[in-house]
């Protein structure tokens, strides 16, 4: 097969901090055919990029002239050289039919994709959104900003695929580009390092830093399902630095089942960017769902130190299918009604753990 690529010089950008940096354009020609149920082909599209300055500043992605059918099914991320993982939509929108439109993502855009079954997903200009985060890989973030003041040259990878299964048709995605400006000289704050772990029944954060200028806090974020974060706490910044600073942060009762971090990182003048996310599991070992077999409610009991106000279940059927979603509110035991379920086979996925129900 044939790979056909086009790179276009398109222009210059003018920043306040005076520097003029190109703005190139990046194309891969080359279709990729999405299948029910299925990843698409290829999986994943590639696209090198070359003869850029090595600090990225901004990216933007196109997915031309794009057929895709039913795209509350569908699923695409992108993948930089240096390993950041952007999801661009997961099960956004309806089961409409786009027949032809790019779908332009810029995180500048004011306009985000609809939640599944929310409203039609047209072609436009949007922000990346996780609407599902089903077969996403761990710490994908849906802020295109988490490229930024990364080395842009080098190959980067599109993953698009089908993850319902009850598709006929064939979605195709003839061409995708990227728009990146790069600059020879690092955003005023420089993160080399981002990891967090799990310590017992804590969370570790560490982060590095290789400049800083003008930083002034990092709020720590924490979400249950990578979508909606909300700050648990924040880590005064060094301010002006040229030397490898390090940080730590203890989240000392996380939340149970998944725990997804990043870092808003503000400077004094009040702007910001945030990190890529990871993600750190703790299993909700003391918890209990009875009756089972269940008729028209369920009793969640659990205990332990982990916060479970927020912790959500999900009440997936024998199809795979999520039937249901309920967030806890408070500790102990916790009435959740689910008459309107029909009798069968269920799986409940909460804090880490799944447990079989059958309703009569």
């Amino acid at each position: 097969m044939k790979l056909f690529f086009t790179i276009f010089l398109s222009g210059c950008i003018f920043f306040n901090n005076g520097l003029v940096n190109a703005q190139t354009t990046f194309t891969n020609n080359n279709p990729i055919t999405i299948y029910s149920n299925s990843h698409g082909d290829p999986f994943p599209s590639t696209l090198v990029v070359s003869g850029l300055n090595n600090y990225t500043m901004k990216v933007v992605v196109t997915l031309e002239n794009v057929s895709i059918v039913g795209m509350a099914g569908k699923q695409v991320y992108l993948e930089s050289p240096t390993g950041q993982v952007v999801c661009l939509f997961s099960r956004s929108g309806s089961a409409f039919f786009i027949t032809s439109g790019d779908l332009i993502f810029d995180q500048d855009s004011p306009n985000v994709p609809p939640y599944t079954f929310t409203g039609n997903f047209l072609p436009g200009t949007y922000r990346p959104s996780i609407a599902s985060t089903q077969d996403l890989p761990a710490g994908t973030t849906d802020r295109l900003d988490s490229f930024n003041n990364y080395n842009p040259n080098g190959t980067w990878k599109l993953y698009a695929s089908s993850i319902v299964n009850n598709e006929t048709e064939v979605s195709s995605i003839p061409s995708w580009s990227l728009t990146i400006i790069a600059s020879d000289t690092p955003l005023p704050l420089s993160l080399t390092k981002f990891e967090a772990h799990k310590q017992g029944r804590q969370a570790v954060l560490r982060w590095e830093t290789s400049a800083e200028t003008n930083t002034d806090v990092f709020e720590i974020e924490r979400s249950t399902d990578g979508k909606e974060f909300k700050i648990i706490d924040q880590v005064k910044a060094a301010g002006n630095s040229t030397v490898t600073r390090q940080y730590t942060y203890i989240d000392q009762v996380p939340m149970a089942g998944n725990n997804y971090y990043r870092l808003k990182m503000k400077d004094q003048d009040g702007d910001f960017t945030y990190s890529m996310a990871r993600a750190v599991e703790f299993s909700l070992e003391n918890i209990k769902i009875y009756p089972n077999p269940f008729k028209r409610k369920l009793f969640i009991a659990r205990s332990g130190q982990f916060d479970t106000a927020g912790t959500p279940i999900k009440i997936i059927n024998a199809a795979g299918v999520e039937v249901m979603s309920h967030d806890l509110t408070k500790q102990g035991v916790e009435e959740v009604n689910v008459s309107n379920l029909p009798a069968g086979l269920y799986f409940a996925l909460i804090g880490g753990r799944t447990i079989r129900l059958v309703k009569e």
